[in-house]
């Protein structure tokens, strides 16, 4: 069935993401809807092929090649986004829009977004995970935005400091990752729920945030 062949998929692309996403691309097997189940394998499908089009934009030796296949990722997510919406599925929703602002994150380096795009987006997310009560268990979201803080904090810092703001980053402004408070909920939480690569990536993101603190601060 689709559903077998998409977690088939999804099992062979986490365990070797690096070669299989050349493998999605070339062969995508795209999963008819007849069901509401379908739907959630056709969501589960837009995610994937999204996760192998971002690679390929990593991997693309051209800026036009790296940006088709940017765009074509971005219209994946969408699709991901709009069938969560359509099933009101609410913990997929939350993980499609964490995808998009990683996406994005990721997508920086290449200059196809802006950290004001990539910032937005993990309002979202956070907005989603305490708004709809999900992501109690998976705080990859918060992982990945102390990751995007600590490596743009000079250009957060001057965003942040704008008079005016939009409600995303208003609402976004507790969800800070330069305040002690983050890491010590986040390494709470990883302790608490998390993968051992959970646990390992939330110490290294600490480890990094504490590296920059004052000595003075350490020591209280």
């Amino acid at each position: 069935s689709s559903q077998v062949r998409q977690m088939l998929r999804r099992i062979a692309y986490d365990e070797n993401p690096g070669q299989v996403w050349k493998q999605l691309l070339d062969d995508p097997q795209i999963p008819l809807v007849q069901n509401a189940t379908c739907w959630s394998t056709k969501s589960e499908w837009h995610n994937l092929q999204a996760l192998a089009w971002r690679r390929s934009s990593q991997s693309a030796t051209q800026k036009t090649q790296a940006a088709q296949a940017h765009q074509n990722a971005m219209l994946h997510l969408e699709a991901a986004i709009y069938g969560a919406l359509r099933q009101q599925n609410w913990d997929r929703l939350h993980a499609y829009i964490d995808n998009l602002a990683f996406h994005l994150q990721k997508m920086l380096p290449l200059g196809l977004t802006t950290v004001r795009e990539v910032y937005d987006f993990y309002a979202l997310s956070l907005t989603c995970a305490d708004k709809l009560d999900r992501g109690d268990d998976d705080v990859w979201d918060l992982v990945y935005f102390g990751e995007f803080w600590l490596d743009h904090a000079q250009d957060l810092q001057a965003l942040l400091g704008q008079e005016v703001l939009p409600p995303s980053m208003q609402w976004s402004l507790e969800h800070r990752p330069q305040d002690q408070g983050y890491w010590d909920d986040l390494l709470h939480r990883t302790t608490q729920t998390g993968t051992p690569r959970l646990r390992a990536n939330a110490l290294i993101l600490y480890t990094r945030w504490a590296c920059l603190q004052p000595m003075q601060g350490l020591a209280e």
